[in-house]
């Protein structure tokens, strides 16, 4: 019995809470419902007024804009008349100071100018007088000095011709002493020189006659081993008749032989220059003055001066220091 009550009372009370819950919940929507009417009202009155305060200030404002605009062209077009007037104040104004001042400028102007014009005329008188009187002393001075120079010059030329007069004299004498001396030196010298090319051709025809000598020496020597050479091939053999032979001289080539023979034979029919003539027209690769000196048994200062004596006769051709026939 004590729990069925209990589960009863616990059963009613929970239905009061609810049902008391309930009516809260109700109440609160209905609070709710009248707040939202109430904010719709306030916010519906608060757009119409600010609508209608927009409006007012919307036309108030093209009022004054309107307002400003006018006020502004009238006062620009007050201020442009204002402005106007004092620009034509002015410009007149400037007109008549630059005018002035024109005026004024040419005026000074033409007083510096008459100034100057003075100036200038008084400068030129006075350089032509300084001129002139500059002149006038030069002349007198030149004139002067003219003369001065003029009698110097004819003293220095007395001075300058007695001086000219006296070293011809002295070279005269000492010319005619020089060329005495000069002649007696030449005809020593030329003495001299006259006694040792008699000497020199002396001892030439000497040492000419002992090659003359040698050579013929040599040609029989030559000639005697020739003729045993011959009688050795026609019988016995030359190895048995060589010890009979007296080589006195150095053996030769037998080109070299004929050559000095040929040479040997023409000496006493032909001068000296042509057989130097002879001698450069068988070497046709040129040949050098010391290349004839040993052949012809003549000195090579003789053979140089008869081979340039042969070159400017156009006898033969020479290159560099050899001679050529032609």
């Amino acid at each position: 019995m004590g729990i069925a009550s209990d589960m009863k009372s616990i059963t009613d009370n929970i239905m009061t809470s609810y049902n008391m819950r309930i009516k809260a919940v109700g109440n609160l929507i209905q609070d709710t419902h009248d707040t939202l009417k109430d904010f719709a009202t306030d916010r519906k009155a608060m757009g119409e007024e600010q609508s209608k305060n927009l409006t007012d200030f919307i036309n108030g404002l093209s009022k004054n804009v309107f307002d400003l605009r006018t006020g502004f062209r009238k006062s620009h077009k007050k201020m442009s008349n204002e402005q106007e007037a004092f620009l034509k104040k002015f410009i007149k104004t400037l007109s008549k100071s630059v005018d002035d001042m024109r005026k004024d400028f040419q005026k000074d102007h033409q007083n510096m100018s008459d100034e100057q014009a003075k100036n200038l005329t008084n400068f030129v008188n006075d350089l032509t007088k300084d001129v002139g009187s500059m002149l006038n002393n030069f002349q007198r001075d030149r004139i002067k000095t003219s003369k001065d120079l003029k009698n110097n010059l004819a003293y220095e030329v007395k001075e300058i011709e007695h001086y000219v007069d006296k070293k011809l004299k002295e070279f005269d004498k000492s010319h005619k002493e020089m060329s005495v001396q000069m002649k007696e030196d030449l005809s020593k010298f030329t003495g001299d020189i006259a006694d040792t090319v008699k000497k020199m051709l002396k001892e030439f025809d000497k040492n000419q006659a002992d090659v003359s000598k040698e050579l013929k020496k040599t040609k029989d020597i030559w000639t005697e081993m020739t003729n045993l050479q011959n009688k050795a091939r026609k019988s016995k053999s030359l190895k048995d008749l060589a010890p009979s032979v007296k080589v006195k001289e150095k053996v030769m080539t037998v080109a070299e032989a004929l050559e000095e023979e040929e040479e040997e034979e023409a000496s006493p029919k032909m001068d000296l220059e042509e057989r130097v003539l002879k001698f450069i027209n068988k070497h046709p690769k040129g040949v050098k003055v010391g290349d004839m000196e040993k052949p012809l048994g003549v000195a090579r200062t003789r053979l140089g001066v008869i081979a340039k004596r042969l070159l400017e006769e156009g006898q033969v051709r020479k290159e560099d220091n050899l001679y050529y026939p032609l």
